[in-house]
């Protein structure tokens, strides 16, 4: 995948541009709920109190023109009699504009919205973007985001197939398997005082 990535982070909900936020919406729904096949509430009301971050790239180019499209018919009154005249519309130039799909995205739940801790949610990566390793480039990025702000754990309810994977971030398992929406979950927790942003264990001194 030749075409540069570009990283967008909004800190607040009412920030992220109506474009980025159809993005976002739409590759959760096109994963969590038609490829995973589940119907849940995957919009909640924890989206306005988080933080979204998220990757797109740029894609083919589009051209729109009013080319060929009917004029307005507007009616005139001659002598009584009502007659119609179709006004012709003036042809917009071509324009071409790039499209922007979003190849991944998550969100940070702030500490006691959902978990006494900070939280990750809605993890997400494009089908056909999941051998670039974003998933895991989000996952860290956001793990030193928030070890920058002085946060000291962080919980996820993962997918229990994907515990192994989250496992080699510093995350840990605490608790039971339980079925969340018909799928298999687990929670987990990172400690931040013990894992570098990298995943690679800090020296203690």
């Amino acid at each position: 995948m030749s075409t540069p990535l570009s990283w967008f982070f909004y800190s607040r909900f009412d920030a992220i541009p109506a474009r980025h936020l159809f993005e976002i919406l739409r590759l959760r729904q096109q994963v969590f709920i038609i490829e995973q096949d589940c119907i849940y509430e995957d919009i909640d009301s924890l989206d306005p109190l988080s933080e979204h971050l998220l990757i797109t790239q740029k894609g083919d180019q589009m051209t729109a023109s009013t080319e060929g499209q009917l004029g307005s018919k507007k009616q005139h009154r001659v002598k009584g009699q009502i007659q119609s005249k179709v006004h012709s519309q003036r042809s917009a130039p071509s324009q071409t504009r790039t499209t922007e799909k979003a190849l991944a995205t998550l969100r940070i739940v702030p500490a006691g919205a959902k978990f006494e801790e900070v939280s990750i949610g809605r993890i997400v990566v494009r089908e056909d973007a999941r051998n670039l390793g974003l998933g895991e480039m989000m996952v860290r990025n956001t793990l030193a985001r928030l070890q920058t702000r002085g946060e000291k754990t962080v919980t996820i309810e993962a997918q229990h197939h994907l515990a192994n994977w989250y496992g080699t971030m510093g995350f840990e398992t605490c608790g039971s398997v339980f079925d969340l929406d018909g799928i298999p979950h687990v929670q987990m927790i990172c400690s931040l005082k013990s894992v570098h942003p990298t995943g690679k264990e800090t020296k203690r001194r």
